[in-house]
């Protein structure tokens, strides 16, 4: 792994949501610092039994890539 700058990190998260975006259950990409402080994406999906966890990649362009279960959007 290595560190990103910010022009390369949002442009791994963008490639990454493309990849996923007609995923059933894939509710959106963000960027987040893992437990040792590495940057990593985070994939967020709506339910832990959803399709797209499947397809998700453990790394994505050199960076770590893990999942959290967000569930539905909702509008307020």
């Amino acid at each position: 792994m290595f560190q990103a700058s910010s022009s390369e990190l949002q442009k791994a998260k963008r490639g990454l949501a493309k990849f996923l975006k007609e995923e059933h259950g894939f509710v959106g990409v963000g960027l987040s610092l893992g437990s040792t402080g590495q940057q990593e994406i985070v994939v967020f999906v709506a339910e832990e039994t959803s399709p797209v966890l499947a397809k998700v990649p453990t790394e994505w362009q050199g960076l770590a890539v893990r999942t959290e279960v967000s569930g539905f959007p909702r509008k307020y």
